[in-house]
């Protein structure tokens, strides 16, 4: 069974368009498409830079447009089922035949300069809670401690930054994943919340008499934006930020 998937907003990237304008038909219909929504999506599928393309009034159209393109290219075919994330969702609607090209590309047209709108009201980031418990370490013998536990060099994490690690027994035995801040009064642990328990038991032990508090906290880690972050450590996936508390959502209409 063929299904048809179609991405949210955060696929798109610079040039991503310009590999399909060489197949036939391609460029004229993404033209077509273009004048019918006032927007040129051949610039902004091949020419714009990821600032340009990140703006919502122009990434959800385009990403709508480049699926519609994209399954137009297999030919004749009528998929067993259709799914759609986010904007894809709109995209979706056009492979199950709700909407054709033209309303759907209206419509999401319509849905984009309106959300942009509604953001520019108040600054806005997106974020997404991760699910951690954290366990701060602070006293003169942290550093040592976590350096005799962890896989990675705690120096690496410098105040307000931080360092991935795995947490090992004295065999090397992998009891968690980690991420290790240093927020400059200390240290903040953030594990998986099914391996918070574990995580102290096995600190606690290697302890013995060195000069550490470790203690639960109220810590929260972010996937995304977030302001005044206590520190930040980079994955290839984005920044995980370490803030005081876990954010409060808020309408920026209501604001």
């Amino acid at each position: 069974m063929l299904v048809l998937v179609a991405p949210g907003q955060g696929a798109q990237t610079p040039g991503f368009l310009t590999p399909w304008l060489d197949l036939p038909g391609v460029e004229d219909r993404l033209r077509a498409l273009s004048t019918a929504i006032d927007l040129d999506l051949v610039h902004y599928g091949t020419n714009a830079d990821a600032d340009e393309i990140r703006d919502t009034a122009i990434a959800q159209p385009l990403l709508v447009a480049a699926g519609l393109v994209s399954a137009a290219a297999l030919g004749d075919i009528t998929p067993g089922a259709v799914a759609g994330h986010s904007v894809g969702e709109i995209t979706a609607a056009v492979f199950a035949g709700v909407l054709d090209d033209t309303a759907a590309l209206g419509l999401v047209r319509r849905r984009g300069l309106a959300m942009a709108d509604a953001a520019a009201i108040t600054e806005t980031g997106m974020s997404a809670l991760l699910d951690r418990s954290c366990l701060t370490a602070t006293g003169p013998d942290a550093s040592a401690l976590l350096q005799s536990l962890l896989s990675n060099d705690v120096d690496q994490a410098a105040p307000g930054a931080g360092v991935y690690a795995l947490l090992l027994t004295p065999k090397a035995r992998v009891i968690s994943d980690v991420e290790l801040f240093n927020t400059g009064d200390g240290y903040v642990l953030a594990c998986p919340s099914d391996r918070a328990g574990i995580v102290e038991q096995t600190i606690l032990r290697a302890r013995f008499r060195r000069k550490v508090e470790l203690a639960p906290s109220g810590h929260a880690v972010v996937w995304g934006d977030a302001p005044d972050p206590l520190a930040t450590l980079e994955t290839p996936a984005g920044p995980h930020r370490l803030l005081a508390a876990a954010p409060v959502a808020t309408n920026p209409l209501e604001t």
